[in-house]
């Protein structure tokens, strides 16, 4: 359902999926409507399957990607081929929203962390002339000279998406941000959200590790760029050391008290403010909930990552579709 006016192709890329996806795609390629890749063996992440494909399969210089749960605007791809239009850009992202944002209260919350790290956050740091932007593996385009140079996705740890970032901006290409817009499929509780969180947090402190020297190197040339990047993704953070010092305000200072106060409602008003200029009202009820709990989320993630890492000494793995992990095929409403 695409509108787009030059030539493109659909491929469906399986990781050796054990339900019915295989039926389904042979019937849609025997039609000529999709390409259907699907790797001999099951990896324990997509990079490798997704690789394959690009290599076998692919016949275009642009490659855009989504999810399996991502629903695409029917002017996503007309978007997010635009950036490309320079020579220098490597990568392109565009924006992403939680399309089941109105299952429940959860939900709703998963939506406004969406809005601020995938669509409010990127468009601001956009405005900065070396800005640093992360490439989102649930909406996302790269040139095939650019993802060549690199050697393809990294496949070091689960994030073949933030080790694609890294190697591009190591390689001296540019990522752009572009309003081409895909809703994918939350988590829905806390169950679920930390089962995910687990693995987002292993990898990012795995890819931090192993590409230290590399993040150095672009430091050097972006570090406003890369220090907005990591100061944007700490929201929580903030939220819980201004509810910190109202707490100890309370008893100790009036001045910490109402430094604290000011501080978290000033953090509100920003993301409602962001939420409204996007178009976002119906979640602006709950951004106080968002950072007064998401914090504890958070920290509670950690703590179990610490514990399973130091303890129990259990590697943080990849989890299947098919196994529960999250995706229900909700309905996605595109608001």
């Amino acid at each position: 359902m695409q509108k787009y006016p030059g030539k493109f192709e659909v491929i469906i890329v399986d990781n050796a999926s054990k339900d019915e996806t295989q039926k389904i795609c042979k019937k849609y390629a025997k039609k000529k409507l999709i390409k259907y890749y699907r790797s001999p063996v099951e990896y324990d992440r997509k990079a490798f399957t997704l690789d394959e494909a690009i290599k076998k399969v692919a016949r275009y210089d642009i490659l855009a990607m989504t999810d399996p749960d991502g629903v695409c605007r029917e002017d996503w791809l007309m978007h997010i081929v635009q950036p490309f239009k320079d020579k220098h850009v490597g990568g392109v992202i565009g924006l992403t929203h939680a399309g089941n944002f109105y299952k429940n209260f959860f939900t709703k919350l998963r939506a406004i962390e969406d809005e601020w790290g995938l669509v409010i956050s990127p468009l601001g740091r956009s405005r900065l002339g070396r800005a640093i932007h992360l490439v989102c593996g649930a909406n996302y385009a790269v040139r095939r000279s650019a993802l060549k140079s690199v050697g393809y996705h990294g496949k070091k740890t689960l994030g073949e998406d933030f080790e694609l970032t890294i190697r591009l901006y190591k390689k001296g290409w540019r990522i752009r941000v572009t309003n081409a817009e895909v809703w994918q499929e939350e988590v829905e509780n806390l169950r679920e959200y930390v089962r995910q969180r687990l693995r987002w947090m292993d990898t990012g402190i795995r890819c931090n590790k192993l590409y230290a020297k590399d993040l150095a190197y672009v430091a050097k040339r972006r570090f406003m760029g890369l220090f907005l990047f990591y100061l944007s993704s700490i929201i929580q953070l903030f939220s819980f050391i201004f509810m910190v010092m109202m707490l100890f305000g309370a008893f100790f200072s009036i001045f910490l008290y109402f430094s604290g106060l000011i501080s978290f409602i000033l953090l509100n008003l920003g993301v409602a403010i962001g939420l409204a200029k996007f178009d976002k009202r119906h979640l602006i009820p709950y951004v106080p909930f968002f950072l007064l709990l998401e914090p504890f989320y958070a920290f509670y993630c950690l703590f179990l990552l610490l514990w399973h890492s130091t303890i129990h000494k259990r590697p943080i793995v990849w989890r299947s579709l098919y196994d529960g992990y999250y995706h229900r095929g909700s309905k996605v409403m595109l608001k």
